[in-house]
């Protein structure tokens, strides 16, 4: 630049003082700072608007909605249950309920499964006449009986229905192969059912959310359980954890780290629940932690009930004496 700018020449040639030269060397770094700060305000501003712009649309769920269905419709069972069932069309999502209906009308009764064990020779442990007289049951034993119910959505209606199966009647059929396309293409049974009376496209699976809360078990064993696709965004699944633990919480008092002592308490108290009274266990504890600082009456009681509390979110059922 300097050289452009003739200074060096002018220098050389004696027609410029050194202290010109410096001066105009200093003018020319400092147009170029001037540059160089524009040059980096231009990407910063690149960089925010790249942060602020909505995230891209991705398509590929969609389109390997698309794909599946194409690949299920050609499949030989599917074409070949349509043939028999739809006459070889397909419903209006509105006329599946009744559809439905009808077929479980003219299927009959629905078909009973049972279950029966063995006997050490690997025969059959009863016959029929013990399924027909539960009386002639062997003492020990049991027997269980089921049938299998189809599960579907009715148009406008996002509870799923069921409906039990006759095993050699249309519905049977509907649910056999449904659940074999459930299996193949990971759809659930009311989609895939949709799916093939209606040629509905299964939509993609986004975040698949599942809060299990078994009962009458303790509250302890509740849990939460996510299910998202390889290709689910990190921001599609923020925070979706601490939602559906918020909402199952219900107004509970947020969890804390429990010290070992107080689940020691827990078990414990549990462990001795039956027969003793809440004197003789504190001495009991006393006893069996004798490098522990001793624990006064009036709080063991509540202790041991708040640390099992906490541990299993439900009340110590007590049985010793008072």
């Amino acid at each position: 630049a300097a050289v452009e700018m003739r200074y060096v020449d002018e220098y050389l040639k004696g027609d410029l003082k050194i202290e010109q030269l410096a001066d105009g060397v200093t003018r020319i770094q400092a147009e170029i700072d001037a540059l160089d700060a524009v040059d980096a305000q231009s990407r910063d501003d690149a960089r925010a608007s790249r942060m602020q712009a909505p995230a891209a649309v991705d398509y590929r769920p969609a389109a390997l909605a698309q794909i599946l269905a194409i690949e299920a419709a050609e499949l030989d069972e599917v074409s070949g249950f349509r043939q028999r069932h739809l006459r070889g069309g397909l419903l209006q999502p509105d006329d599946v309920e009744a559809w439905i209906k009808r077929a479980e009308q003219s299927d009959g009764p629905s078909t009973s499964y049972v279950k029966i064990p063995l006997d050490d020779q690997g025969e059959l442990a009863f016959g029929r006449e013990v399924v027909d007289d539960r009386s002639k049951l062997p003492p020990g034993t049991s027997i269980g009986l089921s049938s299998e119910l189809l599960a579907y959505v009715s148009l406008g209606d996002v509870d799923v229905r069921y409906v039990p199966t006759r095993y050699a009647g249309t519905l049977g059929d509907l649910k056999r192969l449904a659940s074999r396309l459930s299996g193949r293409y990971g759809w659930s049974e009311p989609l895939a059912v949709s799916f093939l009376l209606t040629g509905e496209t299964p939509q993609p699976m986004r975040v698949r959310i599942e809060m299990n809360e078994p009962w009458p078990w303790w509250q302890a064993r509740r849990s939460i359980r996510i299910e998202v696709p390889l290709w689910a965004s990190p921001d599609e699944i923020e925070g979706l954890y601490g939602r559906a633990r918020t909402w199952m919480l219900r107004g509970e008092t947020k969890a804390r780290a429990l010290s070992k002592t107080r689940a020691d308490l827990a078990i414990f108290a549990y462990r001795h629940r039956r027969g003793s009274t809440w004197e003789q266990l504190r001495l009991l504890w006393n006893r069996e932690h004798p490098k522990m600082k001793p624990r006064k009456q009036l709080l063991f009681n509540k202790d041991c009930r708040q640390a099992f509390k906490r541990v299993t979110g439900e009340a110590l059922p007590w049985e010793g004496r008072s």
